[in-house]
């Protein structure tokens, strides 16, 4: 039985799953017989059993990851990365595909050239994953504070895999941002008198992503250093604030103010020709945009009042400054 399973192409077996989704689906949600109809300690074995069926599902995540950097998938959809794809085709966020690949890196067992099986690099937590122990956001938890205790300059090979096994085994039973804690407990224990240089680990994650969507919007995602978050909110922050005036009030969110303080550091940038110039042409600019509006928002009196110093393009206050 096993073996026959084991031949069973992905397509056919997924049509399967999905089948016997459906009929769970039909079957949780009877409104007679479904669950609303199991005694409270039923409905918790149920739940518990469906969450392990859930992790493990993750298995997959990471054999579609492997699988594509094996045929260069990315290549074929003319992206530049996994990750990228993944984002791409799957709408998934930035930390989502890149956690899938993380994880699938450190997690999958491959085969060499040679046809040499070769274990996992982190087989502790790839049984925890597979046996259905362990989320993904735990599972990502653990491998980000593993590649911290990696930066430890004095870091043996025995406590190496003994913080693997104990994260790895605490993924059972902590959540996420308690597993955090704990690898801030272990860094502390074989490392006490921090010699880990955070730097170093800060300089390894840092990232900026962007995805051109369809309509020619850009979805943004990324980690900054200290450094550059700082010179980033130094930048921003003063531009979004508020700008109410005595005649119109400025109702844009937090995130609507960042995104317009922004845009108007880069227009200043461009304006100021100071860019580095493209195929010996300066920087500029493609989008047209309207010219602002210099009308006010009328007055509720019916009066002629004095000009706003605030017009208005594309349904947003463009503020003098």
């Amino acid at each position: 039985m096993e073996g026959s399973a084991a031949t069973v192409e992905p397509a056919e077996a997924l049509a399967g799953f999905e089948a016997a989704l459906d009929r769970l689906i039909a079957s949780a949600t009877d409104p007679l017989t479904g669950l609303i109809s199991l005694d409270h300690e039923a409905q918790t074995r149920f739940l518990r059993l469906f969450e392990r069926g859930r992790n493990r599902m993750a298995v997959i995540d990471h054999a579609v990851v492997t699988a594509s950097e094996a045929t260069g998938l990315a290549d074929h959809h003319c992206m530049r990365s996994t990750a990228v794809m993944l984002q791409s085709l799957l709408n998934l966020s930035g930390h989502e595909a890149h956690a899938r690949v993380r994880a699938a890196e450190q997690l999958v067992a491959l085969v060499s050239a040679t046809g040499e099986q070769l274990g996992a690099q982190r087989p502790v937590l790839a049984a925890a994953v597979a046996g259905g122990h362990a989320t993904p956001a735990q599972t990502d938890q653990v491998l980000r504070g593993l590649a911290r205790l990696d930066k430890l300059a004095d870091l043996t090979e025995a406590q190496r895999s003994t913080a693997d096994r104990v994260l790895a085994e605490h993924a059972r039973i902590l959540p996420p941002r308690e597993l955090g804690r704990l690898v801030d407990r272990i860094r502390d224990h074989i490392d006490p008198d921090g010699a880990l240089v955070e730097q170093d680990y800060l300089e390894a994650t840092r990232r900026l992503e962007w995805q051109v969507c369809r309509d020619g919007s850009l979805r943004v995602e990324g980690r900054l250093t200290p450094e550059a978050g700082q010179k980033l909110r130094a930048v921003l922050e003063p531009l979004s604030r508020l700008q109410d005036t005595p005649d119109v009030a400025d109702t844009r969110s937090l995130e609507q103010r960042r995104h317009d303080a922004l845009e108007s550091v880069l227009d200043r940038t461009l304006r100021a020709g100071t860019t580095p110039s493209v195929g010996g042409m300066p920087a500029c600019s493609p989008a047209t945009r309207a010219a602002p509006s210099p009308a006010a928002p009328p007055n509720p009196s019916g009066a002629n009042a004095t000009t706003s110093s605030a017009g208005w393009t594309a349904g947003r206050p463009m503020w003098t400054t």
